[in-house]
């Protein structure tokens, strides 16, 4: 299946990537490309430049050197938790479709990017979302009255009415209790596997992608199986990251590693981060 994916273009592309504050370097010559289907966690001691990261893949702070390029109509985006306003006065219905509105940015016809009302398409993506999420049992009840993991799998929904194509997740279980944290991680790698599941009406997967079978051949006609989006998730967890994800990022002052979790098994920084010698 990888190999069949990586005839598309990727969802992140980041070529000789530096990023400083001031004259601190906190990324150096950064390269790697995120392809469809695939998740990467991003790893790493505090400090080496896990957020400065996501700051980049986001728009929010320039690179010094390089560049990195998403292709994607969006960005589903979960920040850390202390970032996050838990006592907000709407519906967890309303908050997930809320998501729809990060996509409408991009949308070049005016009358559609102004609509003051939700679509039959976004409210689909919305129903759709929760379903994954397994919030449908509460969708009318208020975002502040939920516990702690039902609102991070709201904010998750979320995300995904605001990209079917790219998630970023940072540090997303921090302060989850066990049990919570296992049922998160594990709604994420649902999100991961390919489904057989047609790309919905305005999803950029129609054009894009024509599916693959279950053994992970193309499929360009009738019934197939569709990458999940491509999920990039800044963690501190370092064995459940081993056991989710293909693929490691690791971040270290000067410099990195990225390649399959089998690869990364053999490498120091792995040893770093684990403490085997």
């Amino acid at each position: 299946m990888e190999k069949e994916l990586k005839t598309q273009t990727p969802v992140i592309k980041c070529t000789s990537l530096t990023v400083a504050y001031g004259s601190h370097k906190v990324i150096q010559n950064l390269s790697f490309e995120l392809f469809p289907g695939q998740y990467l966690c991003v790893l790493g001691k505090n400090g080496t430049g896990k957020t400065t990261l996501i700051k980049a893949l986001l728009g929010l702070i320039q690179p010094k050197e390089g560049e990195i390029t998403v292709n994607s109509r969006g960005t589903g985006y979960l920040p850390q938790q202390k970032d996050i306003k838990r006592d907000f006065p709407a519906s967890v219905k309303e908050i997930v479709l809320s998501g729809c509105l990060s996509l409408r940015k991009k949308e070049k016809n005016l009358l559609k990017r102004l609509n003051p009302f939700y679509t039959q398409t976004e409210k689909k993506l919305c129903a759709q979302a929760m379903f994954q999420m397994e919030i449908g049992e509460f969708k009318n009840q208020s975002f502040k009255e939920l516990s702690g993991g039902q609102q991070q799998r709201t904010l998750l929904a979320r995300t995904l009415c605001a990209s079917r194509d790219l998630i970023v997740l940072d540090e997303p279980v921090t302060g989850l209790d066990p049990l919570v944290t296992d049922e998160f991680y594990t709604l994420v790698k649902k999100l991961n596997t390919p489904a057989r599941d047609n790309p919905l009406p305005e999803s950029p997967q129609k054009e894009q992608n024509p599916g693959f079978t279950k053994e992970g051949l193309p499929a360009p006609d009738g019934p197939a199986y569709f990458p999940g989006p491509a999920i990039l998730m800044v963690s501190h967890d370092l064995e459940r990251s081993l056991k989710d994800a293909g693929l490691i990022l690791h971040l270290d002052e000067k410099d990195y590693f990225f390649g399959t979790t089998e690869e990364y098994l053999k490498t120091g920084f792995y040893k770093s981060l684990s403490g085997n010698s």
